[in-house]
Formats: structure tokens, sequence, C-alpha cells
């Protein structure tokens, strides 16, 4: 466990100034972020003060019970943020989904719009039967008329006749 320089002194039962002694002659050794372990106040001392010890396990313990009364709260409160979460992917994924019926419903009505012309042009482009009056006298007043199949003409004739 890592601890202050003024902590350290308190359980090493030493002065400040004098642990400051220790640290610049390299018989205690600190961590990079300027901390000391308490293992090593054991190794330089041969163990911990007791009054140190005492105060530092008082210390502790207020820190435990600060920890043991804002737990519950930032449970809750990591919970209300989960549940507000789930509700956003749930209205996401819901608009998400209209999205999806929406483009297929767009879909099928392009195809079927497709199917419609598809099928409109197939009429355009068939060949149309040509009705042409008969030079013989008819006994009825009706002429049956004659049909004769088209030739289908060239692309070129199509457009310029």
């Amino acid at each position: 466990m890592q601890v202050s320089v003024k902590k350290a002194a308190e359980l090493s039962g030493v002065s400040r100034t004098t642990f400051y002694k220790y640290l610049n002659e390299g018989k205690i050794s600190k961590g990079m972020d300027g901390t000391i372990d308490v293992a090593e106040i054991a190794r330089v001392f041969g163990g911990l003060h007791a009054e140190g010890v005492n105060s530092y396990n008082e210390q502790l313990k207020k820190e435990q019970d600060l920890h043991a009364d804002i737990l519950p709260q930032v449970a809750e409160l990591e919970l209300e943020a989960k549940e507000q979460e789930i509700i956003t992917l749930r209205r996401e994924l819901a608009d998400s989904r209209e999205r999806e019926r929406q483009h297929l419903a767009r879909e099928s009505f392009y195809q079927t719009q497709l199917t419609n012309l598809t099928e409109t042009l197939k009429l355009i482009e068939a060949p149309k039967p040509i009705v042409q009056p008969t030079a013989e006298p008819v006994e009825s007043e009706q002429a049956t008329p004659v049909v004769e199949p088209i030739k289908p003409r060239s692309f070129i004739k199509r457009f310029f006749g």
C-alpha cells in the first residue's frame, strides 16, 4: 500500500525531516508519484510504529466508512444511468425498425411500378395489325378487315420513318 511522506514518517516513528534525510541518502526509495510503500518502511525501520499504525488504521476505517456511505448512492446513480441508456437504445431500435419497414414498403412500391412499366413497354413495342380496305364489293354493309402482319422496322426507321 502506498502512503505519503508525512504518513510514512508517522508510521516509521521518526520526524519528517529525518525521513527526508533517509530519502535523500537513498536508504528509502519512493515511487514515481512520490509515495512510499509500507513494505519499504517496514524494511528500513524493522516494523511500523504503533502510534502511526493506529492513526493510519483509524484514517483507513474513516475512509472505508465514507466509501460505505457513498457506495449505495453511486450504485443508484449508475443504475439510473444504465436505465436511461436502455431506454435510449430501445427508442433507437424502434426508430430503426420503423425506417426499415418504410424502406421495405417503398421498395415494394417501386418494384410494382417497375413491373407495370415493363408490361407497358411490352405493349407499346408489340406489332400492331394494319387494317386495309379491300377493293372487292361486299355483300353486306360492313366489310371484314383483312389483317396483315407488320414487318418489324429497323431501329433507324423507327425514328426517321
